[in-house]
């Protein structure tokens, strides 16, 4: 994983902002702790006459080694300095990278053999030709000397942030970036956006410093060659009688794909990774006890080896509209008034500490997702009990929502509603890793003490898996059945489509955002390539069947890859519930916020 921040300006123009740059700097550091590194050149926009407008190229780059035995610092640069190269990605489904080797150096030379054509018709054609050959998810900057092209964009899906500010009479320099939060600098000034996922952009550099005026017209973007497209054919649909016993077509293939998927996803991960100690880890997932996670974490155990435990993190919020209780001012912070035995005793990394008895402490934090999280977590320990499995609760007082609220609203920038800043703070605080192991899962028995020390506990893991892609594609959200049962199978296939076609530019860019500030990368196995293919080739009815209930008919083909591999009935029986509200962020102050209200 990567953090990159790119500018390229008139040579005339003063640039960067130094305040702002420094700034953006200190914020991508936090995404790559690994190695950073920056570069600065100026150079003529026609090599052959010197006389013609110069172009000031500057970037900066820092890396999470998580890929080869190396790591590898950016932005790379080949010997004559022809080409400078920013990745923010991992290589999956397509190129052939040695699990030694670091995908970025491959992919550098991938695009480098491709351009490397004397005549730039073609070795624009050649580019195109490569990167749309490169699988995973991605972010990339590409600088062309030799033709004064700028190459960026995001994947087909969005899945690693990218942002650009475009030149104004104030600041006529062009930057990219993959966050704007300036660690207590104001945000620069100017529009910042997202880049869309719907293809590949080139800045033709020359034609912008003849006419700075019109840089619009020097932005070219290529639309990706093949988007994820869900079949509309309705043929094969009959009559609903029950719910079918044994198992749906393509079920067997479904958990084979998505197994494949997961594998590319985790065995890529140094395992120099996990030499912290005979109970560290590689991987986490982000475990809600939903059937989406509930999948990833049972295909995950027939993948790791059987010594290397796995991570659950749970995350669950005070929410003070909901339990309305203050806090003492005083010393450590009471909880409740009725104490049934010795209090919880909870320490936050500040030092600071919480008591609770046991019924306060499940009423603040016994949320929607908890309930479900631990119910899938002892499905989980009692289907594959060789296994160590880790539920690492994380209990968020409000008080440090309060601490963290500025940075989270920065980080999630441009993303601006009630909405994105629910489910960016459940996000921030779950990727922190940093929770408890509650005393219903150690394995002595509570001791008869003063307190009962809830069990400190952080997950190593760099890398956490997460569900995303599952709902949109297999008819998870409340939006699918309402569609449904207003137009039927037509109108469940449009909402898909339009669910997918909208991931990147919803939630993705923002998601990688919060996620990665606490160097760690999100992996979405939902969304690998040969999954999407594969289940844009299923029939509707086998991947939504929303003639049943709810717990049955909404990811369908899901619940019975579940069953298929032996999960309890009633854990693939679980039912969406928005992050937002299984967690409680949602509505922490007010009743009356819209998601879509702006904050």
């Amino acid at each position: 994983m990567c953090g990159i921040l790119f500018g390229a300006s008139p040579a005339s123009f003063q640039a960067p902002e130094k305040a702002q740059w420094e700034g953006l700097k200190t914020a991508l550091n936090r995404r790559g702790p690994d190695a950073q590194k920056e570069v600065c050149l100026t150079e003529p926009a026609q090599l052959s006459d010197p006389a013609e407008p110069q172009l000031s190229l500057y970037g900066y780059a820092t890396v999470l080694h998580l890929r080869g035995e190396q790591t590898v610092a950016q932005p790379l640069q080949d010997p004559n300095n022809n080409y400078i190269f920013f990745w923010n990605g991992e290589v999956f489904d397509s190129l052939q990278v040695n699990p030694h080797c670091n995908d970025t150096t491959v992919v550098f030379d991938a695009l480098v053999a491709a351009s490397n054509n004397s005549d730039p018709t073609v070795a624009r054609r050649f580019f195109l030709d490569a990167i749309q050959r490169v699988g995973g998810p991605f972010a990339f900057v590409f600088y062309n000397c030799r033709t004064g092209d700028v190459w960026f964009s995001r994947d087909c899906l969005g899945r690693r942030s990218l942002l650009w500010r475009l030149p104004d009479s104030d600041h006529p320099s062009f930057w990219l970036s993959s966050v704007i939060c300036t660690e207590g600098e104001p945000a620069p000034s100017g529009q910042w956006q997202e880049v869309s996922a719907h293809g590949i952009y080139r800045l033709d550099t020359r034609q912008w410093l003849s006419n700075p005026e019109k840089f619009s017209e020097s932005l070219t973007c290529y639309r990706w060659s093949s988007l994820p497209a869900t079949p509309t054919s309705l043929s094969g649909i009959s009559g609903i009688e029950a719910v079918p016993q044994l198992q749906l077509p393509y079920q067997s293939a479904f958990i084979g794909i998505l197994r494949q998927a997961l594998r590319e996803r985790v065995e890529t991960i140094p395992s120099t990774l996990s030499l912290l100690g005979p109970d560290s880890t590689r991987v986490a997932v982000l475990f809600s006890g939903g059937v989406d996670c509930l999948c990833l974490a049972a295909l995950l155990h027939q993948i790791l080896p059987p010594g290397e435990p796995i991570d659950l993190i749970n995350v669950a919020f005070e929410n003070p509209r909901t339990t309305q209780l203050p806090a003492s001012s005083q010393g450590p912070k009471h909880r409740g008034s009725f104490y049934h035995g010795p209090p919880y005793q909870m320490t936050l990394p500040s030092g600071e500490v919480y008591l609770f008895d046991e019924k306060e402490y499940h009423r603040l934090f016994d949320v929607p997702d908890r309930l479900t999280g631990r119910a899938s977590f002892r499905a989980l320990a009692e289907w594959a009990p060789q296994r160590t499995w880790r539920f690492v609760a994380v209990n968020v007082p409000y008080s440090q929502v309060e601490v963290q609220r500025t940075r989270i609203t920065q980080l999630m920038q441009p993303a601006h509603t009630v909405m994105d800043w629910s489910i960016a703070l459940a996000l921030w605080f779950a990727a922190t890793g940093e929770g408890y192991l509650e005393p219903w899962q150690t394995e002595h028995e509570v001791p008869i003490s003063p307190t009962i020390q809830l069990q400190a506990y952080r997950s190593p893991a760099p890398v956490l898996l997460l569900g995303m892609g599952a709902d949109e594609q297999l008819g998870g959200y409340s939006k699918h059945r309402d569609r449904f049962e207003a137009q039927g199978w037509v109108g469940l296939v449009e909402e898909m489509q339009g669910q997918i076609d909208r991931i990147a530019i919803r939630n993705l860019g923002r998601d990688d955002r919060i996620i990665s500030d606490h160097g760690k990368e999100s992996r979405f196995p939902f969304l690998s390539h040969r999954v999407v293919d594969f289940l844009c080739s299923v029939p509707v009815h086998y991947k939504a069947d929303l003639r049943f209930q709810r717990g049955i008919g909404e990811k369908i083909l899901l619940r019975y890859a579940l069953r298929q591999l032996g999960l309890p009935l009633s854990a693939c029986q679980q039912w969406k519930k928005a992050i937002q509200f299984g967690a409680r962020t949602a509505k922490m102050t007010s009743g009356k916020d819209k998601g879509t209200d702006k904050i």
